[in-house]
């Protein structure tokens, strides 16, 4: 009988360069990746999962892996290799009696939601646009027109995946593929990032996860069922498989979606600040304003704000002109935040007596609800800022109603065998004679790894019947002459 060798390597980095721990200081490796964190439904919209990994190691490493140190973890079974976690370390536990020390660790969206990032109002942009090899995703690049939640990947330190040799020392990477639907308006106001994202998500019905080289992806629900399996799980693969099918937690006849219209008003005031403040001779102060609703746009004159914009006086009362005989002033603008500074150019102080703002606000309408389906199981979504629209509302409503109106089976396969071939959220086929299934379409929703590689289970959730991109008419440049498609949601 053959034999196979196992093992973990784990490379961490205490202070910008990657170091491996030694094999003899590495006791045992646990951990996985799921595509959803909510068990009962793994197809969850707008859901964001992360990965876990717990090492535990000899006591005596303790000290040369401090808090939050980037790791890495790769699993070798013969001569084949895969990273199974990259993330950072959030907990250490050691004890005075015993050899061992434990480490917990959470993948990159703990990066992420550290990240408070303003950004300026988008309308009717996709949440995520498709990153590629070409793509502009640097917010700061004239042609950018990407989505928010490329906006707050790439504020939180990410890069696209498709360019990682363009950028070799990035944070994190991420990919994203297009979302089907845009708000009217988006934007970001130094909110908790990740959870931003899992907003974004919810409105265009999408997914986020972590895959296991830490690249975050944002999934289009149409990929769900849309995916080609080139990999069948047969009995000859796993040891066991389990079935659980939730017949009443998730499964809904009937949609209903809330929705805020928001529209952009004309010119307006949108801040009067009469907060003084003193600028004494020669120097600069910056400072925050923060408008009640999120700004479409700001009343400037060639870059600067308006000649009435700011009331400045000497001491004496005089007004302080702009310029070297008064002051000079910038101003950066978002939807949320505008920063401005001011720089006193002579040696008296100057007072900043008033500060008045014109802008064109995006204000909300009256609330109204959409429903999809029939029948007495109702499911209500929650509020979401970015479902502005009926026809937005009525499209997301919809495509609920396609993935919760019949129970969806969840198998768990244990016993497997490592296979570097296998990925989170990947579309596999599913063989059990016994429960006459024959290679039905599955999508992988979680990976655990265990006793040191010896066996992996997975997650599937069954997709057959699911709607799928090339179900659709898609705008392009495909001839779609005789053929039969559906016109979306």
């Amino acid at each position: 009988m053959p034999t196979q060798t196992r093992s973990y390597t784990v490379h961490y980095n205490p202070s910008g360069a990657w170091l491996t721990l030694p094999a003899a200081d590495l006791l045992d490796v646990g951990g996985d990746l799921e595509l959803s964190g909510d068990a009962s439904q793994p197809l969850m919209l707008g859901d964001a999962a992360t990965a876990r990994a717990t090492l535990t190691i000899r006591a005596s490493a303790w000290s040369s892996i401090p808090a939050r140190c980037p790791i890495r973890v790769d699993l070798t079974r013969d001569s084949t290799t895969l990273r199974v976690f990259t993330g950072l370390v959030v907990e250490r536990a050691r004890a005075l009696i015993g050899a061992a020390a434990t480490l917990t660790c959470a993948s990159v969206e703990r990066i992420i939601s550290t990240t408070r990032a303003d950004s300026p109002a988008f309308f009717r942009r996709p949440v995520a646009t498709r990153t590629t090899l070409t793509s502009i995703d640097d917010p700061t690049n004239g042609g950018y027109a990407g989505g928010l939640i490329n906006y707050l990947l790439w504020q939180a330190g990410g890069r696209p995946a498709e360019q990682d040799v363009s950028y070799p020392s990035a944070s994190f990477y991420y990919s994203c593929e297009p979302a089907i639907l845009a708000p009217e308006w988006s934007w970001a106001a130094g909110e908790d990032a990740w959870e931003e994202l899992r907003k974004l998500a919810s409105a265009a019905g999408g997914q986020l996860f972590i895959d296991a080289g830490g690249i975050v992806r944002y999934r289009q629900p149409l990929a769900f069922g849309g995916g080609s399996a080139a990999y069948t799980f047969t009995e000859s693969v796993y040891g066991d498989i389990s079935e659980r099918i939730d017949d009443d937690t998730v499964l809904a006849t009937r949609i209903q979606c809330p929705y805020v219209p928001r529209v952009a008003r004309p010119l307006q005031e949108v801040i009067s600040d009469d907060t003084p403040r003193l600028i004494a001779g020669s120097a600069t102060i910056t400072f925050d304003l923060a408008p009640q609703w999120p700004l479409k746009s700001l009343e400037l004159n060639a870059g600067a704000l308006a000649d009435d914009a700011l009331t400045i006086l000497f001491l004496d009362g005089q007004i302080a002109p702009r310029g070297a005989s008064g002051y000079t002033h910038s101003v950066a603008a978002w939807a949320q935040r505008i920063s401005i500074t001011i720089s006193n150019s002579t040696t008296r102080p100057i007072l900043v007596r008033r500060v008045l703002l014109r802008g064109e606000p995006i204000s909300a309408g009256e609330p109204g609800m959409v429903e999809a389906g029939s029948g007495t199981v109702t499911r209500t979504l929650a509020d979401n800022p970015y479902v502005q629209s009926r026809g937005h509302a009525q499209r997301l409503s919809n495509l609920h109603l396609a993935l919760y109106a019949t129970p969806r089976a969840r198998r768990t396969l244990s016993g497997c065998a490592f296979d570097p071939g296998r990925t989170l959220g990947e579309t596999v086929n599913l063989t059990c004679t016994a429960w006459s299934l024959s290679a039905v379409p599955h999508l992988i929703t979680a990976i655990r790894y265990g006793r040191v590689g010896a066996d992996v289970s997975y997650d599937l959730v069954d997709v057959s019947g699911l709607p799928g991109t090339n179900e659709y008419f898609l705008v392009g440049s495909t001839v779609y002459t005789g053929l039969t498609r559906r016109m979306g949601f």
